[in-house]
């Protein structure tokens, strides 16, 4: 008998004599290899990259085999329970940012108590419809703001970022962005946390940085302190190793100016899309979401939902290329929940 389970990763339990033999089969070289993390006696531990769609691919290249083999496969609840939490997530998500950009009366409390706790905490208060926009990209977490130019984006961020400070959520912003947009982030963190918060700023275009070594150098030894790292596009590749660390669940990922990522399969969109995948708290933010064709749209949600893309959005390039009718209310309809 097989048995998939879950305990913070996949696994496989099978006989010891049969994962002793798995490395030579057909099965293990052409379908299982690429998951596999290693081999112990009786038991298969696999990557723990891995997302649940991966385990969904597992479970039925493990039924087909067992099937083949006419033994049982048994998958575990805890297994099953962690499935099922990652593809109601995604659905309570969609849901939710329906109702905050509805300003659904039940979120009213909530959005009071945050209004309260950012006020405090900001020496320039952000007007109403600011607020709003931060309350929405901080309850969801993962999201995007595609508000016009100069409406206030960055300030929405930085009250995203005043509040999770206060609750210890996070202790710094690490923005990714074109190089000159980083003297704007820093004068905006200035008068937004005046005689509150000081920035302290790790810049890694700073010319007392004369080459990548010592970019790597700094992000790895000098940003301890830093409650705002400012890094551009070019650059993330370079410096991907020591910025992974970095954010995690007590740092607050900003893509500024999204749309410079845009080209599929571009080298600083994969940089950006291994960055993303390490936050806890994101931020798309552009003005400009979609001025040539839905494949504008692709990285920017690959960035925010890496996880989910494929099993919620499912939008193929060349749907994205040449939607028809039916296809633009779909992406409409799915896109709508993610953004203010």
């Amino acid at each position: 008998m097989w048995e998939l389970g879950y305990d913070g990763a996949l696994f496989l339990r099978l006989p010891p004599e049969e994962a002793e033999a798995l490395p030579g089969s057909g099965f293990y070289k052409l379908s299982l290899r690429r998951y596999v993390k290693e081999i112990l006696p009786g038991l298969v531990r696999f990557k723990p990259a891995l997302t649940y769609l991966d385990y969904q691919r597992i479970i039925a290249l493990c039924r087909k085999e067992t099937e083949k083999r006419r033994q049982a496969l048994t998958i575990s609840d805890a297994l099953r329970e962690y499935i099922e939490s990652r593809e109601m997530h995604i659905e309570i998500r969609s849901r939710l940012g329906i109702e905050l950009k509805a300003h659904d009366p039940k979120l009213q409390s909530r959005f009071d108590e945050y209004r309260t706790i950012v006020d405090a905490g900001m020496a320039r208060k952000l007007r109403e419809r600011q607020m709003w926009d931060s309350f929405f990209l901080c309850v969801m977490q993962k999201s995007a703001n595609f508000s016009v130019p100069g409406s206030g984006k960055t300030a929405s961020v930085l009250g995203m970022y005043a509040y999770l400070r206060a609750k210890e959520l996070v202790r710094c912003i690490l923005v990714v962005c074109p190089k000159n947009a980083f003297g704007s982030w820093v004068d905006e963190f200035t008068t937004c946390f005046a005689g509150i918060e000081t920035p302290r700023v790790l810049n890694i275009h700073s010319p007392i940085y004369k080459n990548t070594k010592e970019r790597n150098a700094a992000l790895r030894y000098d940003s301890g302190g830093c409650n705002l790292i400012l890094v551009n596009y070019e650059s993330v590749g370079g410096v991907l190793e020591s910025l992974l660390p970095l954010v995690g669940k007590d740092t607050l990922l900003v893509f500024d100016e999204v749309h410079k990522v845009k080209r599929v399969n571009g080298e600083y969109a994969k940089s950006a899309l291994c960055l993303a995948k390490e936050a806890c708290y994101a931020v798309a933010m552009t003005g400009t979401p979609i001025p040539n064709s839905y494949t504008d749209i692709y990285n920017l949600l690959h960035i925010l939902y890496p996880d989910e893309y494929d099993e919620f959005f499912d939008f193929s390039l060349p749907m994205l290329r040449m939607p028809g009718a039916a296809d633009v209310e779909a992406i409409n309809r799915k896109l709508q929940p993610f953004f203010c």
